[in-house]
């Protein structure tokens, strides 16, 4: 468009010029005071290179412009891409702190069992060394009680042995 415009505008320049200088009448120019009444060609065509110049560097302003405006989208839709994955990554680590709670809790809770599993085996435990003392204690009461049966056996053989002989004679005497 612009370059259409500009062209445009060479081109009626140059119309406009060339017939300025070669078909003017004397009546129809404005003089000024110091000047000549027509331009020479060099001016003309420095003029037309100066307005070709400009119409360059409106160009490279436009393109520049648009460059611009085409790395000002990308950075955006960067920008909206890098916004988007910090989003993602701030809801993976809400979520693997709300899980690394639920874990922490669920350890404590098997710390605290383990806890009163390890005092019920020492109770249990102490109990069972109870048991066994009393055991012990009664299997030496048993041995002492038939080692005294056996004393008292031996004691009633004796003496039931004794009274044996001792009444065979008297059986002997009286018969």
């Amino acid at each position: 468009m612009v370059q259409r415009d500009v062209a445009q505008l060479r081109e009626h320049m140059r119309d406009h010029l060339a017939a300025a200088i070669s078909a003017a009448p004397a009546d129809r120019v404005l003089r000024f005071r110091g000047t000549e009444t027509s331009l020479p060609r060099k001016k003309e065509t420095a003029l037309l290179d100066l307005v070709q110049q400009a119409a360059e560097v409106i160009r490279d302003v436009e393109q520049s412009a648009i460059d611009m405006r085409a790395r000002a989208e990308d950075l955006a839709e960067q920008l909206q891409l890098a916004e988007n994955r910090i989003e993602a990554v701030e809801a993976e680590r809400r979520a693997a702190e709300a899980e690394m709670k639920a874990t922490k809790a669920r350890f404590e809770e098997i710390e605290e069992v383990l806890s009163r599993a390890e005092y019920h085996i020492s109770l249990t435990e102490a109990r069972l060394s109870e048991a066994e003392l009393r055991a012990k204690m009664a299997e030496a009461h048993a041995n002492e009680t038939d080692d005294a049966l056996a004393r008292i056996e031996n004691a009633i053989r004796t003496q039931l042995l004794g009274a044996i002989p001792r009444a065979s004679g008297n059986l002997s005497a009286v018969a």
